[in-house]
């Protein structure tokens, strides 16, 4: 996950670093952003809410934005809305693999 001034490619800063160039507080919020990655910035969606529109059957970011009663404005969203609805299939894929198997 990219801080908001990280670019891909960039290193992750270590646990320790992060603790002695900021605050607690500090440190704090910058793990809950990390943990609600706002990934449309137009109508305040962020990756936690992605999740739960695929959960609901969501499979694109056309029916993540209609699961939230909007729709597109710029349209920049939908590669990384695309990239969280891959990766939590992919998950379901594995996990029913696992219990197929059994």
């Amino acid at each position: 996950m990219l801080y908001r001034t990280q670019r891909p490619g960039d290193s992750i800063p270590q646990l320790g670093e992060l603790l002695s160039q900021y605050s607690l507080l500090t440190f704090i919020r910058i793990l809950l952003q990390m943990l609600r990655m706002i990934v449309c910035v137009c109508n305040r969606i962020n990756c936690r809410s992605v999740r739960k529109a695929v959960k609901s059957g969501a499979r694109s970011p056309s029916a993540v934005q209609k699961h939230h009663g909007c729709s597109f404005q710029c349209g920049k969203c939908s590669c990384a809305m695309g990239e969280i609805i891959s990766n939590e299939m992919d998950k379901r894929v594995a996990v029913a693999s696992v219990v197929a198997a059994e």
